[in-house]
């Protein structure tokens, strides 16, 4: 079951339902939550019991009872939900989280996931700013391997290879012509370096970063996108949120809302309170599809 957020009280409100609607005309088990604190409940109930998916056993009764698999907040005010989402989080996991955009692919028939798009999500000191991307990244490869990545409407493709595309400020050849772009291309040159020492550090011990490609190709979001690369990580949080900007709001590309990323999977989609029906539908299809 999937818990997708509703505030009557709002303009959006009849979005909601439109995607509620529909999702349920699909046989896609959706619980509309009306009221925060009750959204907060069911949230906390679900990180505290391991994240746990499918069916459980109601002991007592000696009866399956249906477990909640994943968090839309539809239209439900943010100030309300997210500043304790981020509280239970951190309280459970001893770890902050990130917003990341999942959008769809111009070029190809699949999902990307675009971070940071938070303005100030990404810390703007040098080394700080090192160790989120990175950790970001460690949080949703850990996301995408244990969710089979289903992005794909063609069920047929199956691709085990997770690949992540790093934006600088310019094209590699740019080097030299200004001494920010040439930080930023340093930057992802380092980053790669220290995410391949990892990988081969863990080559003897562990699958995790097993087919995980880290590429830095200058400022060429658009190669990324046509070779289908499954995230992009801008430069910084500005970069990150204008990029989202032109390509969501200015351009209408079609996308689910921004998925929460920690260091245990999570299955939360944070959706605007002004988004069409598509946005809410899109958000608990994508989540429905991470089996």
């Amino acid at each position: 079951m999937y818990i997708l957020g509703y505030d009557k009280d709002i303009e959006s409100s009849s979005e909601v339902l439109e995607a509620y609607e529909r999702l349920i005309s699909e046989d896609i088990n959706v619980k509309l939550v009306e009221s925060p604190q009750e959204f907060l409940k069911l949230f906390k109930d679900y990180i505290s019991s391991n994240l746990c998916n499918g069916l459980g056993c109601d002991n007592e009764n000696n009866a399956e009872i249906e477990v909640i698999s994943g968090f839309v907040r539809g239209n439900l005010s943010s100030s309300k939900i997210m500043p304790e989402i981020k509280n239970l989080i951190k309280k459970t996991f001893d770890a902050k989280f990130y917003r990341a955009s999942i959008l769809k692919n111009p070029f190809l028939d699949k999902y990307f996931i675009l971070a940071p798009v938070g303005i100030d999500e990404f810390s703007f000191e040098h080394k700080k700013r090192i160790d989120d991307k990175l950790e970001f990244m460690e949080y949703v490869i850990n996301y995408l391997k244990k969710h089979n990545r289903t992005y794909s409407s063609n069920k047929n493709i199956c691709d085990t290879k997770i690949t992540i595309g790093l934006l600088s400020g310019g094209r590699l050849s740019d080097l030299g012509r200004d001494p920010f772009i040439d930080d930023t291309i340093y930057e992802c040159k380092d980053i790669v370096n220290l995410f391949n020492e990892k990988k081969n550090l863990e080559k003897d011990l562990e699958e995790n970063l097993k087919n995980v490609d880290v590429i830095h190709d200058g400022i060429l979001i658009e190669e990324y996108l046509k070779k289908g690369f499954d995230v992009v990580i801008a430069p910084d949080g500005i970069s990150g949120n204008l990029i989202f900007r032109s390509l969501a709001l200015v351009c209408g590309l079609e996308g689910c809302g921004a998925l929460l990323v920690s260091r245990q999977p999570i299955n939360f989609i944070d959706t605007s309170r002004s988004g069409n029906y598509l946005r809410y539908y899109n958000a608990v299809k994508y989540l429905s599809n991470q089996k």
